[in-house]
Protein backbone atom coordinates (compact mmCIF):
# COMPACT_ATOMS: atom_id res chain seq x y z
CA UNK A 1 0.00 0.00 0.00
CA UNK A 2 2.94 2.29 0.97
CA UNK A 3 4.51 1.90 -2.64
CA UNK A 4 0.85 2.72 -4.07
CA UNK A 5 0.75 6.24 -2.19
CA UNK A 6 4.38 6.92 -3.07
CA UNK A 7 3.56 6.39 -7.01
CA UNK A 8 0.70 8.25 -6.87
CA UNK A 9 2.76 11.12 -5.49
CA UNK A 10 5.61 10.51 -7.58
CA UNK A 11 2.86 11.53 -10.39
CA UNK A 12 1.83 15.05 -8.93
CA UNK A 13 4.63 17.87 -10.14
CA UNK A 14 7.39 18.89 -8.64
CA UNK A 15 5.91 22.13 -7.32
CA UNK A 16 2.84 19.77 -5.85
CA UNK A 17 5.07 17.78 -3.99
CA UNK A 18 7.20 20.39 -2.45
CA UNK A 19 3.78 22.36 -1.14
CA UNK A 20 1.83 18.77 0.39
CA UNK A 21 5.86 18.29 1.86
CA UNK A 22 5.97 22.75 4.00
CA UNK A 23 2.21 22.54 4.42
CA UNK A 24 2.77 18.92 5.91
CA UNK A 25 5.39 20.80 7.86
CA UNK A 26 3.11 23.41 9.44
CA UNK A 27 0.37 20.76 9.97
CA UNK A 28 2.86 18.90 12.15
CA UNK A 29 3.97 22.74 14.09
CA UNK A 30 0.29 23.50 14.44
CA UNK A 31 -1.13 20.69 15.91
CA UNK A 32 1.64 20.60 18.58
CA UNK A 33 0.19 24.37 19.15
CA UNK A 34 -2.66 22.73 19.80
CA UNK A 35 -1.57 20.57 22.01
CA UNK A 36 -3.14 17.59 20.04
CA UNK A 37 0.94 16.11 19.23
CA UNK A 38 -0.67 12.26 20.09
CA UNK A 39 -2.68 12.97 16.72
CA UNK A 40 0.20 13.07 14.71
CA UNK A 41 1.72 9.12 15.95
CA UNK A 42 -1.81 7.85 15.85
CA UNK A 43 -2.18 9.23 12.55
CA UNK A 44 1.63 8.14 11.70
CA UNK A 45 2.11 4.52 8.75
CA UNK A 46 5.43 3.67 9.63
CA UNK A 47 7.56 6.37 7.65
CA UNK A 48 4.37 8.01 6.18
CA UNK A 49 2.12 10.59 7.21
CA UNK A 50 -1.46 11.36 5.32
CA UNK A 51 -0.29 14.98 6.21
CA UNK A 52 2.31 15.25 3.75
CA UNK A 53 -0.42 13.86 0.69
CA UNK A 54 -3.07 16.63 0.89
CA UNK A 55 -2.90 17.30 -2.76
CA UNK A 56 -2.15 14.34 -4.10
CA UNK A 57 -5.39 14.60 -6.07
CA UNK A 58 -3.35 16.39 -8.63
CA UNK A 59 -1.89 13.61 -9.97
CA UNK A 60 -4.77 13.10 -12.09
CA UNK A 61 -6.64 16.14 -12.50
CA UNK A 62 -3.74 18.72 -12.45
CA UNK A 63 -4.48 22.10 -10.95
CA UNK A 64 -7.89 21.60 -12.07
CA UNK A 65 -11.19 21.76 -9.46
CA UNK A 66 -11.70 18.03 -8.44
CA UNK A 67 -8.32 17.17 -6.82
CA UNK A 68 -10.03 16.81 -3.63
CA UNK A 69 -12.65 14.45 -4.59
CA UNK A 70 -9.64 12.46 -6.70
CA UNK A 71 -7.72 12.36 -3.62
CA UNK A 72 -10.40 11.75 -1.11
CA UNK A 73 -11.24 9.19 -3.92
CA UNK A 74 -7.76 7.20 -3.90
CA UNK A 75 -7.77 6.85 -0.21
CA UNK A 76 -10.95 5.70 -0.28
CA UNK A 77 -10.07 2.76 -2.73
CA UNK A 78 -6.82 1.65 -0.74
CA UNK A 79 -9.07 1.42 2.14
CA UNK A 80 -11.21 -0.57 0.69
CA UNK A 81 -9.10 -2.81 -1.21
CA UNK A 82 -5.52 -2.84 0.05
CA UNK A 83 -5.53 -2.01 3.72
CA UNK A 84 -4.38 -5.17 5.79
CA UNK A 85 -4.24 -3.59 9.44
CA UNK A 86 -6.11 -0.77 11.67
CA UNK A 87 -3.07 1.30 11.55
CA UNK A 88 -3.13 1.60 7.48
CA UNK A 89 -7.01 1.80 8.21
CA UNK A 90 -6.71 5.33 10.12
CA UNK A 91 -3.98 6.39 7.36
CA UNK A 92 -6.05 5.70 4.95
CA UNK A 93 -9.30 7.47 6.34
CA UNK A 94 -7.63 10.12 7.90
CA UNK A 95 -5.72 11.25 4.29
CA UNK A 96 -8.95 11.02 2.63
CA UNK A 97 -10.42 13.57 5.38
CA UNK A 98 -7.50 15.69 4.68
CA UNK A 99 -8.41 15.50 0.96
CA UNK A 100 -11.55 15.62 0.78
CA UNK A 101 -12.68 18.61 3.60
CA UNK A 102 -9.01 21.11 3.32
CA UNK A 103 -11.17 23.37 1.30
CA UNK A 104 -14.52 23.48 3.64
CA UNK A 105 -15.30 26.82 5.03
CA UNK A 106 -14.97 26.87 8.74
CA UNK A 107 -18.48 28.85 8.56
CA UNK A 108 -19.97 26.64 6.45
CA UNK A 109 -21.15 29.02 3.20
CA UNK A 110 -20.99 27.27 0.18
CA UNK A 111 -20.03 24.20 1.19
CA UNK A 112 -21.80 20.76 0.65
CA UNK A 113 -24.01 19.52 2.89
CA UNK A 114 -22.97 23.06 5.03
CA UNK A 115 -20.78 20.72 7.00
CA UNK A 116 -18.94 23.66 8.95
CA UNK A 117 -17.05 24.29 12.17
CA UNK A 118 -15.87 21.33 14.43
CA UNK A 119 -17.68 19.14 12.27
CA UNK A 120 -15.11 19.47 9.75
CA UNK A 121 -12.27 16.74 10.58
CA UNK A 122 -9.67 18.66 12.67
CA UNK A 123 -6.73 17.42 9.87
CA UNK A 124 -8.68 19.57 7.74
CA UNK A 125 -9.30 22.42 9.97
CA UNK A 126 -5.46 22.76 10.42
CA UNK A 127 -4.57 22.03 6.74
CA UNK A 128 -7.12 25.10 5.58
CA UNK A 129 -4.70 27.40 7.96
CA UNK A 130 -1.27 25.65 6.94
CA UNK A 131 -2.31 25.35 2.86
CA UNK A 132 -3.10 29.58 2.62
CA UNK A 133 0.41 30.03 4.48
CA UNK A 134 2.03 28.27 2.33
CA UNK A 135 0.42 29.71 -0.75
CA UNK A 136 0.67 33.01 0.59
CA UNK A 137 4.43 32.60 1.55
CA UNK A 138 5.44 31.19 -1.87
CA UNK A 139 3.55 33.87 -3.42
CA UNK A 140 6.33 36.11 -1.55
CA UNK A 141 4.46 37.37 1.43
CA UNK A 142 6.30 37.69 4.64
CA UNK A 143 5.19 35.48 7.35
CA UNK A 144 3.60 38.04 9.26
CA UNK A 145 1.90 39.66 6.50
CA UNK A 146 0.97 36.31 5.69
CA UNK A 147 -0.59 35.68 8.87
CA UNK A 148 -2.47 38.75 9.09
CA UNK A 149 -4.01 37.71 5.49
CA UNK A 150 -5.15 34.39 7.71
CA UNK A 151 -6.67 36.70 10.73
CA UNK A 152 -8.81 38.36 8.36
CA UNK A 153 -10.53 34.96 7.59
CA UNK A 154 -10.76 33.72 11.13
CA UNK A 155 -14.23 32.14 12.04
CA UNK A 156 -15.06 32.65 8.25
CA UNK A 157 -12.46 30.63 6.14
CA UNK A 158 -10.46 29.17 9.20
CA UNK A 159 -11.02 27.78 12.65
CA UNK A 160 -9.53 30.71 15.17
CA UNK A 161 -8.12 28.24 17.44
CA UNK A 162 -6.17 27.00 14.51
CA UNK A 163 -5.50 30.63 13.25
CA UNK A 164 -4.34 31.66 16.86
CA UNK A 165 -1.75 28.15 16.79
CA UNK A 166 -0.44 29.02 13.42
CA UNK A 167 0.17 32.40 14.99
CA UNK A 168 2.77 30.75 18.03
CA UNK A 169 3.95 28.46 15.80
CA UNK A 170 5.30 30.89 13.70
CA UNK A 171 6.55 33.11 16.63
CA UNK A 172 8.66 29.62 17.90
Amino acid sequence: MQALIKTQFERCSESVRQHCLRTGSWIRKIIKELGREELLSIWQLEEMSPIDYHDIGKAETGETPGHCTMGAQFFRNLYETKTTCFAEQIFCSVASDLCRFHHYRYDGRDNPKMVSGQDIPVIARVCAVANAFDHLRESGRQPDEAYENICKESGSLYDPAVVQALGEAIRL
